[in-house]
């Protein structure tokens, strides 16, 4: 026995290798199935603006792409540059824009054309240059269009959100390493990306052609890379982690919350002034890129859309951020456990100095919703999911080692009931309600045992295979969940309650 401990031990590294690799697979198998048509690609625009700005800029170095902002109009008013689709830009008076000529080229150009994005013909204003946005989300988005695609509308769906379900498989590798640096223990890490790779929810949002898609591995990497710094401290490390941080920045305006959020994250740790500067002056430099860019290009026009950004934005209210705990608040999304299970976790995170980096970005990612007002959109939230992820995994870890009432009964009325809903329960013809009452009733009673009786060692070893064998039939039935769900996206099976219809 001795020598099989030993030797599991020495290839221990290998047996978790392996096991990571089956949950990267599987996240990615399950992640490019139907990804280019369901969630619907017309519900939210963004998604083609997002990769229409990056082959812009990479076809004539000028952005252009769609905006509905009124600050283009305002001004496009005054300049009376009418624009003609001409490849991924606008043409004015026969001129095709370039770096070289920008200077004295009209702007804002508007041009209009008429593109079906998946419910017919409809006329879309398209704006040039296209200052929404920082242009680095834009450019990763748009690396895996078809090279055939000519103009806007030549890029499909499948196109536009290729580029998504590569970062996806590189956010799940990334959730690993992260929750491993932060609790020493591989199975957490592999719960977290087996998570993140099979909860229908999350996989469904990770297709989205989303700056939030880009931001999310930035997030990681900028963690692990000053995590790394913190155990051995080296002032390369803290630079990689500024760069990192200032291409957060050159994604999107809310990137600049984590800059500061790291940089007190830093402070946090007690690092020297000059060690933080280290990691502060390369994200504010790499950051501040955009704002030059948009300088450069159109000064009235960026800072009219910056004010419009920063001030005059519409608020709908804080409550969205109930809402969008309850449910993904996107049109046919199914409403899923482990979306409100996720939210919840995050409230049972062990306040301990090794997870203050999860801590500190989640702070961040719903100070930067609610200030930036981004808490009207859902996908606001999708860099919070890979915290999410780990706050799961640390609730069944913990479920498995010293379980109590509470989280037990927790466990059994979010998490299991979602799973067992799409993952069995919708596949019969009558929701099998004898098997639910079943498994309350084996719930309950593990919670009253574990409350109320003296745990044995021998017990304690049953119960935590008996966890793992529960995760493991769990991320069976979310897998068999999404195909449901993707087989009847649009007409998904209400969870009834009587007196609602």
């Amino acid at each position: 026995m001795k020598a099989l401990i030993a030797l599991a031990r020495k290839y221990s590294i290998v047996f978790w290798a392996i096991l990571l690799v089956f949950s990267l697979k599987l996240g990615a198998d399950l992640r490019s199935v139907g990804f280019s048509v369901k969630p619907d690609p017309f519900i939210i625009l963004d998604e083609h603006t997002n990769v229409w700005h990056g082959l812009s800029i990479r076809s004539s170095g000028v952005p252009a792409a769609w905006s509905i902002l009124n600050a283009y109009m305002v001004d496009s008013q005054k300049t009376g540059a009418g624009g003609r689709i001409d490849g991924f830009n606008l043409t004015v008076a026969d001129i095709k824009p370039s770096l070289g000529n920008f200077s004295s080229y009209p702007k804002p150009a508007i041009g209009v054309a008429e593109y079906d994005f998946g419910r017919g013909l409809s006329h879309t204003r398209m704006v040039q240059p296209y200052l929404d946005h920082p242009p680095f989300g834009a450019l990763v988005l748009s690396l895996f269009v078809n090279k055939d695609a000519k103009t806007f509308g030549d890029v499909s769906s499948y196109d536009m959100r290729r580029s998504a379900i590569y970062l996806g498989i590189l956010t799940q590798f990334l959730i690993f390493v992260l929750a491993l640096q932060m609790s020493r223990k591989p199975l957490v890490g592999l719960i977290a990306s087996t998570v993140y790779g099979t909860v229908p929810s999350y996989l469904l949002v990770e297709r989205y052609a989303l700056l939030e898609n880009v931001m999310a591995p930035l997030i990681l990497l900028a963690l692990i890379i000053l995590v790394f710094a913190k155990a051995k401290p080296s002032r390369g490390l803290l630079v990689a982690a500024g760069v990192v941080g200032g291409l957060l920045a050159l994604t999107k305006l809310a990137g600049w919350v984590f800059v500061l959020a790291f940089a007190a994250l830093l402070i946090y740790w007690k690092f020297k002034i000059k060690d933080i500067l280290c990691y502060l002056i390369p994200a504010v430099v790499v950051g501040s890129l955009s704002f030059v860019w948009g300088l450069w290009l159109a000064p009235k026009l960026f800072l009219d859309l910056f004010l419009f950004q920063s001030i005059e934005r519409g608020f709908i209210g804080s409550i969205n951020l109930l809402v969008t705990a309850f449910k993904v608040s996107i049109f046919n999304f199914p409403v899923d456990g482990w979306w409100l299970g996720g939210f919840i976790a995050l409230l049972l995170i062990p306040k301990k100095r090794e997870y203050m980096p999860m801590l500190f970005s989640i702070v961040a990612t719903l100070f930067s919703a609610l200030w930036l007002v981004g808490a009207n959109f859902p996908w606001y939230f999708i860099p919070l999911i890979p915290f999410v992820s780990i706050a799961i995994a640390l609730f069944f870890y913990n479920l498995a080692t010293s379980p109590t009432f509470s989280s037990i009964l927790l466990a059994f009325l979010v998490f299991i009931s979602s799973s067992f809903y799409w993952g069995y329960g919708v596949f019969q013809k009558n929701q099998p309600f004898g098997i639910y009452r079943l498994l309350f009733l084996i719930f309950v009673g593990a919670g009253a045992f574990w409350a109320f009786y003296k745990k044995s060692k021998r017990f304690k070893k049953v119960w935590f295979w008996g966890v793992i064998l529960l995760l493991l039939t769990l991320t069976l039935l979310n897998r068999r969940s999404l195909f449901f769900i993707l087989d009847n996206w649009g007409k998904l099976p209400l969870i009834y309650t009587p007196g609602t219809f």
